[in-house]
């Protein structure tokens, strides 16, 4: 798995959204928050998360 900031189309006083990129699909790339402190905020515990059949929610996917 690998976590990675996005600078993609920011303007200077904005900060750098968290993604995650697929090293084994496509290289997909998904946007998982806006900013570490948003990322860090987010981080639940594991009773919090959703079950193997709700899925991962995510805020945006983007192909490269």
């Amino acid at each position: 798995m690998a976590l990675s900031y996005a600078y993609v189309n920011l303007d200077r006083n904005e900060e750098a959204e968290v993604v995650h990129i697929d090293q084994e699909g496509d290289f997909e790339i998904t946007y998982l928050a806006h900013g570490l402190e948003s990322f860090i905020l987010g981080l639940g515990k594991e009773a919090d998360a959703p079950s193997a059949d709700e899925g991962v929610p995510q805020c945006k996917q983007r192909n490269r």
